[in-house]
């Protein structure tokens, strides 16, 4: 479901939403085949890895899973993943249907806020310890809309910026930088289908 190169530029990781594995290669730049096969991690069957992403020191990775809906934190060291926490975004006895989205991290590297859609429709927030990189909940807050397929944070910080693709709306939230949470400060501006949000800088 999603591609990227490690911090360091020295490894692919790619998660595999129908293997249920995180897949890790070695980057070669210079290599007329630039691909090798390093490892892989794997998650419980049938949870569909979706979004990783780095935590701002480079240790730790994030694992979003779509049906799971939960986020996987491993350690990681030069290509490498070790599992050491699970969290589900649900609330306790939920049972609907659901399907995480998109996870992301605040630029000063305290917060992760991840979404959930189908029945859910919900951003998740939680505080980063900084010693270990586990997660601890915060707040979970309605998208207003229905499936939040995606949202983006201001690079200031201050503002969390959701797109609902089912209900053609976007949200604009404050951002709390002392505590993680969000607040919703727009009504709805209405966009059709739209599915990724990204901040790019004015000229």
């Amino acid at each position: 479901h999603i591609a990227m190169l490690s911090p360091d530029e020295k490894y692919l990781l790619y998660s595999n939403l129908g293997t249920d594995k995180v897949n890790i290669m070695r980057y070669h730049a210079s290599n007329p085949q630039p691909l090798s096969h390093a490892s892989s991690i794997s998650v419980k069957d049938g949870e569909g890895p979706r979004h990783i992403v780095f935590s701002n020191d480079k240790k730790h990775v994030y694992l979003l899973t779509e049906m799971g809906s939960a986020v996987h934190v491993f350690d990681y060291d030069n290509g490498k993943l070790k599992e050491k926490q699970s969290i589900t975004l649900l609330r306790d006895g939920f049972k609907g249907q659901t399907a995480g989205a998109a996870i992301h991290i605040s630029p000063d590297g305290r917060f992760l806020y991840a979404s959930n859609r189908l029945e859910t429709n919900e951003i998740s927030v939680y505080a980063i310890d900084p010693v270990n990189g586990e997660l601890i909940f915060v707040q979970r807050v309605s998208s207003y809309g229905k499936n939040p397929r995606d949202f983006a944070i201001a690079p200031n910080g201050n503002f969390l910026v959701l797109a609902n693709q089912d209900s053609d709306s976007i949200y604009v939230y404050k951002i709390d930088k002392s505590n993680g949470k969000i607040y919703r400060i727009s009504q709805a501006i209405e966009v059709g289908n739209p599915v990724c949000l990204k901040f790019a800088p004015a000229e």
